[in-house]
């Protein structure tokens, strides 16, 4: 639960796998957030699975398809550039609001965690038949198109896709940049010595934390041995817990010799 809470909130610090540093965090931020991306690299445990990122990819093409016929069909006079760019930059936004709308980041531990996927669930396929009428006014509009042919269409319509997923590994670096520090300060207040979250959902100690770790361990074992030893060589001289006759104080001394020479 701790991870899958950790993944859907987009974190910037504490990615499984990673070592702390800030190319090691960007690196994993960036195979679970980007649209294309994610789908081959996004982590097994994240809430928002392969399925639905294809799903959320497949709207954002429909989407992205009807603002490139649209701005295709517009003034001849247009750099094709500018209008593919154009659309790239109306469709960044819209990009980031499903997402955040179908993932639910921000329930993830709630009670109410499980009917709000529900609802995401629900959302997806309204989405999706949303997009797919987008998709039909993008056709409609290239048809009707006078200035425009479905090669010129085409051409805005790729360009700007391929824009708009450049122009997001641009802005997801520069977001990662403003808001790194902040985010690896409040991990480490919150898993103080740790550097991630790991597979298991339990973080990932560093080797100074994990150092002291063992050497805490270590302490408390000799401590509980040696309290053993006490207590045993207390009841032998009591005569509890051991077959020892009374009279045999060359016993009992050679026996409590022999426990102190094991620890």
């Amino acid at each position: 639960m701790v991870l899958k809470k950790f993944l859907a909130s987009n974190g910037r610090y504490g990615f499984p796998g990673t070592d702390g540093t800030m190319n090691s965090n960007y690196i994993a931020y960036t195979y679970n957030t980007h649209p294309l991306v994610s789908i081959f690299t996004a982590h097994e445990e994240h809430p928002f699975d392969r399925s639905e990122r294809v799903q959320y990819l497949i709207c954002m093409t429909c989407i992205t398809f009807m603002f490139a016929s649209i701005f295709a069909s517009t003034d001849e006079g247009i750099n094709p550039y500018t209008k593919s760019l154009t659309v790239a930059l109306f469709t960044i936004p819209l990009d980031a609001f499903v997402r955040a709308l179908l993932v639910c980041g921000w329930v993830q531990g709630w009670k109410i965690q499980r009917t709000c996927e529900d609802i995401g669930h629900c959302c997806m396929r309204g989405v999706l038949c949303v997009a797919f009428l987008f998709l039909l006014v993008g056709v409609f509009t290239a048809a009707a198109s006078e200035t425009a042919n479905f090669g010129d269409i085409m051409y805005v319509y790729g360009l700007g896709q391929i824009q708009s997923w450049v122009i997001k590994f641009i802005t997801s670096y520069t977001m990662f940049l403003l808001f790194f520090n902040r985010a690896k300060a409040s991990f480490r207040k919150k898993y103080p010595g740790l550097t991630s979250i790991e597979v298991d959902g339990l973080p990932k100690i560093s080797e100074t934390a994990a150092s002291g770790v063992v050497a805490g361990l270590t302490l408390i074992a000799m401590q509980e041995k040696k309290d053993k030893v006490l207590t045993l060589t207390k009841n032998i001289f009591r005569g509890k817990g051991a077959n020892v006759k009374q009279g045999e104080e060359g016993t009992k001394v050679g026996t409590v010799g022999g426990l102190l020479s094991i620890n």
